[in-house]
């Protein structure tokens, strides 16, 4: 049978065609199918985590050979969009992230005694989530500093156990406790919600907020000398529980202080800055006064709808 050379032509763009949709077929494939760049890949100490991807823990790791030894970094990580899951392990040893974005670390225990457990310098996005972190009663717990971050779902005990520094930053539902320093917050835009912070025997305050913007809220505190000192300008303290020597010190600017109930030592909530809005709080129980200011603060700030028993001056309401 002759073949005309249409024919043939047509035949080999058929041939062609199948070609390609078979290439085409075997790359979309490729790039879909689970390879070694998507498998989690085990850690150990010393590790530089220089690649995105998904890490683990396999078991729990100790990266010092005696309690007292002063250690470096068990755990570095320089890369961004980085998962590290402990998957429940307890990694003995510090971690440090720095000049990243989207890295999470979560799920297990982290215990350091020196430095600093946990330090995130320079990073945005990034998530602490289900940690529990313990350290020596010298040293510190989580440092964040950076925009944009989330802080959730963890137990922090530490001298130093909590700083986040920058803005738009979340902590939420953390359990904290320090024994000098529990919790700073410094920047603007963070919401600081439903925690419980403790501060021990040799803190000075168990909330230090300062900056613009920021709000905490339908937290419990508790400290044995000043449970929130509130600094900056326009920050929110609302709906929490305090417990301590001293409830809230408000001082600088615009500040809303509400809905907050107060079981003071000695005094309730102090106020010494300027058009600050003091407002639906309970005091009551300070051995001097439950609520306190400047001797020209009712006419510098907003008093309104508190219940109380004592008051200087006088005009406070």
């Amino acid at each position: 049978m002759k073949l005309s050379f249409a024919y043939i032509a047509s035949k080999i763009r058929l041939l062609l065609c199948l070609v390609a949709l078979a290439v085409w077929g075997g790359l979309a494939v490729a790039q879909t199918s689970p390879d070694a760049a998507a498998t989690p890949i085990p850690v150990d100490c010393g590790d530089r985590i220089e690649v995105p991807g998904q890490y683990v823990l396999m078991s729990d790791l100790t990266c010092w050979s005696s309690p007292w030894e002063v250690p470096g970094i068990a755990i570095e990580i320089i890369a961004s969009n980085v998962d590290f899951d402990l998957q429940g392990f307890t990694l003995r040893g510090n971690i440090e992230v720095s000049n990243v974005t989207k890295v999470s670390v979560k799920n297990g225990s982290v215990e350091s005694q020196n430095g600093t457990a946990m330090t995130f310098q320079n990073v945005t996005r990034c998530r602490i989530e289900g940690i529990t972190l313990q350290t020596m009663p010298w040293t510190g717990g989580l440092y964040i500093q950076g925009d944009g971050n989330l802080i959730k779902r963890n137990f922090i005990s530490a001298a130093w156990a909590l700083a986040v520094y920058g803005s738009s930053n979340s902590v939420v539902q953390n359990s904290i406790q320090g024994m000098r320093v529990p919790f700073v917050a410094a920047g603007s835009d963070t919401v600081i919600a439903g925690n419980d912070i403790h501060g021990g025997g040799l803190s000075m305050t168990a909330v230090q907020l300062s900056g613009t913007g920021m709000i905490l809220e339908d937290s419990r505190i508790e400290a044995s000398s000043i449970g929130i000192r509130v600094s900056g300008r326009g920050n929110i303290v609302r709906s929490s529980e305090v417990v301590a020597w001293l409830g809230i010190s408000v001082n600088g600017e615009q500040h809303l202080i509400e809905g907050n109930s107060v079981s003071p030592e000695m005094y309730g909530i102090h106020v010494s800055g300027i058009d600050n809005d003091i407002r639906r709080n309970t005091v009551y129980g300070a051995a001097t006064f439950d609520l306190s200011g400047t001797p020209t603060t009712c006419t510098d700030n907003k008093w309104q709808n508190n219940t109380f028993t004592t008051a200087d001056p006088s005009c406070i309401r």
